[in-house]
């Protein structure tokens, strides 16, 4: 029986903890940082939704989805991780030397994903080829 009640109190817990997540259409909820960085990046592009991720108390993430299909995702801080378009991202997100690295070695392909990591970025391709580039912008590889 103490099993039990363990088991029921941890989901009911998780459920608690899935329930803080917000849902709103109002950019002010998302840090200067944020919203600098989208008014940049995509400055004519509606916003469709915003996810804020809650862990008990405090927000972990924040999710954007804007009006063309771009997701982005940044931290608690404001700071951005990622963002994908399975219709090619825009060109103006993409630093120069990945977009012409990309063009001259992978022609045809869209970026459709790009992620900070500890090392720089991994960017994904339509074709499904991620790659990775330093903190430079410089090819390091391909990810497996």
């Amino acid at each position: 029986m103490k099993k039990v009640y363990i088991l029921f109190l941890s989901v009911l817990l998780g459920a608690a903890s899935y329930a803080d997540d917000i849902f709103t259409q109002d950019i002010s909820a998302l840090p200067q940082t944020t919203r600098a960085m989208i008014s940049k990046y995509f400055p004519d592009v509606g916003l469709r939704g915003i996810k804020i991720d809650k862990e008990w108390t405090s927000i972990k993430e924040y999710k954007v989805m804007l009006a063309d299909g771009t997701a982005l995702e940044f931290a608690a801080n404001g700071v951005f991780k990622a963002a994908e378009n399975v219709a090619g991202l825009a060109q103006s997100l993409i630093p120069p030397a990945v977009s012409a690295y990309v063009s001259e070695n992978y022609a045809g392909n869209k970026i459709v994903g790009i992620e900070a990591k500890p090392y720089g970025l991994e960017v994904s391709l339509s074709n499904s080829t991620d790659l990775k580039f330093d903190k430079q912008n410089k090819f390091i590889g391909v990810d497996d």
